[in-house]
């Protein structure tokens, strides 16, 4: 009775931490994306081109995200996650606090590598701490939740940064002078900073279990040895996951700009319309794109995930092409949440791949490297190519919408071939992992 009791204790403790670590992955998401909804008062205050908002959108956040993610996932692996991840929160949140008081692109800049540090730290720690929260039968459900909120947050996000940003204007009619974008970024900073104390106070950081199969941790020459030696799988494999990462984010980054300037909506309303679309388009992708994959390995191909995947990213090209010739913003909203559909393939479908052909002693880094991938090439590419091309219809209002078309067709052409051009070594990785 009393070891019953003490395990179903254990239980809702573990749940606790997890919900804990949801909210703060939520925060994470709308401190990330804020600036998107912000792009037009921004820009108009400080004085930046969209050039420079494509840069602070993605390259400012990625490559301290993406740089600081590796080692830190290895001190997580010695070090109390707690602390860490508590330190990351407060970088974050204090990160994007001091972005109310930006006077230049410069500092910008610099508050948005903060956002990025801080963030890192987040999903490798949560992975880590569910594998000794929960015994490895009880694994896969809080994972999955993750996962989903990840697919949901691509939109969710916009939704509550359109909330933050309607609570700004309520501060604004109540006598507080200060601009709406940078009240909307104070309103932003302060969650984060309440719940990296409550877990700091209410969490302790569990004893770390063996490895369910009693074998140690592979070391960094046999991962590189892996890769190399599948690299006909992998290369092509990453370089396809940056490309519709690419497209996604540029979609997210800029879709909302769009919307603002094209149709003229205010910040709010495209964010919550923009965040309305996306979120069950989100859900319903992640459902549709399991099941095909399923479907398709059920037959016996053995490639389901990398067909989905094909699947997902011309899905997602079709609809940038939609967007250059969309006739009105509900026609834009429809065809954002198409694209954000496919993009469901990205985080489910590589987290599958991972599972399938993935050694066990090496799975959480080559998670780690579906980040790394995703994050250096989609989050500097797609909202950086945005603007850039978009230079070729000056002074246009929709240079965003065809801009995102010739990205969209560019990038998606060239993913689905790099899908392909796996999807022979990936059955083979396949067929020796079953035959073991």
């Amino acid at each position: 009775m009393l070891a019953r009791l003490a395990n179903k204790r254990e239980l809702y403790t573990a749940w606790y931490t997890v919900g804990l670590m949801a909210l703060l992955y939520v925060v994470s998401y709308v401190d990330r994306y804020i600036l998107a909804l912000l792009a037009a008062p921004v820009a108009k205050d400080l004085h930046l081109s969209d050039t420079q908002l494509g840069l602070l959108l993605g390259f400012g956040f990625a490559i301290v995200f993406c740089l600081a993610g590796l080692p830190l996932a290895n001190w997580l692996d010695h070090k109390n996650r707690i602390h860490f991840v508590f330190a990351g929160v407060m970088i974050w949140s204090f990160s994007t606090l001091a972005s109310a008081f930006a006077t230049s692109f410069a500092w910008l800049l610099v508050f948005r590598g903060g956002v990025g540090m801080g963030e890192a730290v987040l999903m490798p720690a949560t992975i880590s701490l569910i594998g000794d929260l929960f015994k490895s039968g009880q694994r896969a459900r809080p994972i999955a939740v993750f996962s989903a909120l990840a697919t949901l947050m691509g939109g969710g996000a916009f939704f509550l940064g359109a909330a933050s940003i309607s609570l700004a204007h309520l501060a604004r009619s109540l006598g507080v002078e200060f601009p709406i974008w940078r009240l909307t970024f104070l309103i932003l900073g302060s969650p984060g900073i309440v719940l990296g104390l409550v877990l700091l106070l209410s969490v302790s950081d569990p004893k770390r279990t063996e490895n369910d199969l009693g074998y140690t941790e592979a070391s960094t020459a046999e991962l590189i040895a892996f890769l190399v030696r599948n690299w006909t799988f992998y290369v092509p494999f990453f370089l396809g996951l940056g490309l519709c990462a690419g497209i996604s984010l540029g979609t997210v980054s800029w879709v909302p700009t769009l919307l603002v300037r094209a149709y003229k909506m205010d910040a709010s309303s495209a964010g919550y319309a923009f965040g309305l679309a996306c979120i069950p388009a989100g859900a319903l992708g992640t459902f549709l794109w399991s099941a095909v994959a399923t479907w398709v390995d059920r037959n016996g191909a053995g490639d389901g995930p990398i067909w989905a995947l094909i699947g997902g990213t011309a899905t997602m090209a079709c609809g940038t092409l939609l967007l250059a010739v969309s006739p009105n913003r509900l026609a834009t909203l429809f065809i954002s949440a198409l694209i954000i559909a496919g993009a469901a393939t990205i985080i489910v479908m590589s987290s599958m791949v991972v599972n399938a052909v993935g050694p066990a002693r090496m799975r959480a880094r080559l998670v780690a490297l579906n980040i790394f991938a995703t994050s250096m090439i989609g989050l500097i590419c797609g909202p950086l190519a945005v603007p850039l091309i978009a230079k070729f219809w000056p002074g246009d209002e929709f240079a965003i919408g065809y801009s995102l078309a010739a990205f969209g067709l560019v990038a998606g052409a060239a993913a689905v071939t790099s899908y392909g051009t796996s999807r022979s070594a990936y059955r083979q990785m396949v067929l020796v992992g079953q035959s073991k």
